[in-house]
């Protein structure tokens, strides 16, 4: 399948516009589209998805109520606020795609056409086929046939797989889903589940025949079960895609409050809330200011005399203290009598005379106390109040005062600033408050969708709920039919040869086509990757899927250990793999794939993946993601391109036949690898 040309007319804000993606040169395999956050890429995709599926786009089975509250989203909003002027039997929005397909050498070309018409309060599809540049559709039992033999060769599931973003990658190996991504791919691109139909088949033959000795109430329930979860399947899957939808969704609101918050700042212009920070950023500066003023009059009151004088305070207290030791000594001196020396002089056996004990303590402590004149003869008390001043004096220095003194001079200047913004914001208040009012609007509706993310989330884990128990019931009546069989029936036991034989070439044709993918894939990998060797085998196991790496020494790698960007690198270098093992030819679609990539990886995938996945590449991407110095690198592979711009006044896409602009670009093609 090739995709030719995509029209799009009212669809999002794309209200006439046509994407051409023909091409004569076999070696240019990319198209390479570029779009800012909110320019339409995701519009795009549901528009390619639904355009060639339909209902099952959205995980519903036909045109329903359901669908088509998908649909009236996907359409113009401008057409949806005036739906009452239509009618609802004339087509006002629509979806054209002309793909080629190559069948036995014999290429055909097809364009699907899926279209709806709108009135005040229904919603009409008209869905048709053209063929070979017919002007008419086909019959409709023709259509019936082609479409059905479309959805058998290129089924909604390999169109996803298809269709890559860099998070939905990560998603699959980090949440342990690998195994059970690459066994759902490989059976659909090499056809393994037919062995896996058979058996179930014949699984299904063996417990229709114990189900009529079930009760009938166990065996009527058998039977809702099955229906059960297929429908639980389809909520989940439906579920996930809304899911998936609802963060993109949240992703471009939150770049719009990003760049309209910094468009009105540009322009000095600050919000409410901005403006009420502001009032309290002022009220405590202009306290701080008031609390340095009355410590500033307090040291003039209490300390300034003090402070000029520090030298002699500080004297005055040495002296204080030294006059009262003086006074301690002499103290002592009346403390200790004759009587004391001569019970001293008798507890030494009378050896040394107790007037000599005497003279020699009292000479020992005049020697320890300076030499001081008595001038205050102050009390302790008043030596306390004297060093509490000197302390007070040395916390309350001049330094302090000069510090609180630079304080003040910034607070000024931050007032002025503060106050400065006040006065634009009062002066801009009218011209701006529509601005402020969408601004406002633009973040109520961020919240909206966080709150909407946040209920998909909660529904997700209810619907697991659901599903683990309808999966645990039937494995439970599973086992009542496991025993009743075990009892044995010629059907049984045919029916146990038969599963071993097709287990044996089940396997058999699964490991012959892993071992081609195995191959393929590695040697991708090493050429990727910018660790040289780093990964010397991998292995997948043909029971379960599941993947094995080695490196040089045969030791294990763990998945898990790899960086996101060489998790990204390894499930691009399987799904290159298999396809081009299977030679399924699906047009493939990187939806901002390098946003995880460093520069290395980025140009490996540029310069050796894509021009190598498939006859058909599209790239969507933003102008940072492919700058232009990777634009450079992919441009030799490029057969189109174009770029999305939104038109605020025509409050439309525009699809221009051209990548983003570069004049102002600065070039480093030093920074690519060589």
């Amino acid at each position: 399948m090739k995709i030719e040309s995509i029209v799009l007319k009212n669809i999002g804000a794309y209200k006439n516009q046509t994407f051409d993606f023909t091409n004569q040169n076999s070696n240019k395999n990319v198209v390479l589209i570029g779009g800012k956050n909110g320019a339409g890429k995701t519009t795009f995709l549901n528009a390619l998805r639904t355009g060639l599926y339909g209902s099952q786009a959205f995980g519903i089975k036909a045109p329903t109520p359901s669908y088509f509250r998908e649909i009236e989203k996907l359409i113009n909003s401008e057409i949806r606020d005036q739906r009452e002027w239509y009618n609802v039997k004339k087509v006002i929005s629509k979806i054209q795609i002309t793909f080629t397909t190559t069948t036995n050498q014999t290429t055909s070309r097809y364009l699907f056409e899926r279209s709806w018409g709108i009135d005040a309060k229904n919603i009409k599809e008209y869905f048709n086929i053209y063929r070979d540049g017919s002007t008419l559709p086909l019959a409709e039992k023709d259509q019936s046939q082609v479409y059905s033999l479309f959805l058998e060769r290129t089924p909604l599931y390999l169109f996803n797989v298809s269709l890559f973003d860099g998070e939905t990658i990560n998603q699959i190996i980090n949440e342990g889903k690998l195994s059970e991504y690459l066994d759902n791919l490989m059976k659909s691109a090499f056809k393994l589940e037919i062995p896996d139909l058979l058996t179930e088949t014949i699984e299904t033959l063996v417990r229709d025949e114990a189900k009529t000795k079930l009760s009938k109430e166990k065996s009527k329930r058998l039977d809702e079960i099955k229906g059960d979860l297929i429908e639980a399947e389809q909520k989940l899957q439906k579920n996930q895609i809304e899911k998936s939808q609802a963060l993109q969704k949240i992703e471009i609101s939150e770049a719009e409050v990003a760049s309209f918050s910094e468009s009105l700042k540009s322009h000095d212009v600050i919000s409410k809330e901005e403006e009420a920070k502001l009032k309290d950023d002022i009220r405590r500066l202009e306290h701080e200011r008031q609390s340095l003023k009355q410590s500033t009059s307090n040291f003039f009151s209490e300390y300034y005399a003090f402070t000029i004088n520090h030298d002699l305070l500080k004297q005055a207290a040495d002296q204080v203290e030294s006059e009262l030791l003086v006074r301690s000594v002499e103290d002592l001196e009346k403390v200790f009598s004759d009587e004391f020396y001569k019970n001293v002089s008798r507890n030494l056996g009378g050896t040394v005379q107790h007037d000599l004990l005497k003279n020699e303590f009292n000479a020992a402590l005049k020697m320890a106390v300076p030499s001081t004149e008595i001038i205050h003869d102050a009390s302790f008390s008043s030596k306390a109040k004297v060093e509490n001043m000197l302390s007070l004096v040395d916390a309350n220095s001049s330094e302090n005062l000069l510090s609180n003194l630079n304080r003040d001079d910034e607070i000024i200047d931050e007032l002025k600033t503060l106050r400065r913004k006040l006065i634009i914001r009062e002066e801009n208040h009218i011209d701006f408050e529509k601005q402020f009012e969408e601004l406002n609007r633009l973040k109520v509706n961020h919240l909206h969708l966080k709150e909407r993310f946040e209920h998909i989330v909660q529904t997700e884990d209810e619907l697991h709920a659901q599903y683990s128990n309808l999966v645990e019931e039937n494995a439970l009546l599973k086992q009542e039919i496991e025993k009743i069989t075990s009892k044995s029936s010629l059907l049984s036991q045919n029916a146990n040869l038969t599963l071993a034989l097709l287990e044996d070439f089940r396997l058999q044709q699964r490991y012959k086509v892993i071992r081609n993918v195995e191959e393929n894939a590695l040697r991708m990998l090493k050429t990727l990757m910018r660790k040289e060797d780093y990964i010397e085998k991998l292995s997948i196991m043909p029971e379960d899927f599941s993947l094995t790496l080695l490196s040089k020494d045969q030791s294990r790698i763990s998945v898990a250990t790899l960086s996101s960007g060489e998790k990204q690198i390894l499930l691009l270098s399987l799904i290159w793999a298999i396809f081009k093992v299977s030679e399924n030819q699906m047009p493939f679609i990187f939806d901002t794939l390098l946003g995880r990539l460093d520069r290395d990886h980025r140009y490996n995938i540029l310069r050796n993946l894509l021009p190598n996945f498939g006859e058909q590449v599209l790239v969507l991407s933003t102008d940072s993601e492919i700058s232009k110095d990777y634009y450079d690198v992919l441009k030799p592979s490029i057969s189109r391109e174009y770029s999305l711009q939104f038109d605020n006044e025509l409050l439309e896409t525009q699809v221009i036949p051209s990548y983003f602009e570069f004049e102002n670009a600065q070039v480093k093609t030093n920074e690519l690898p060589s």
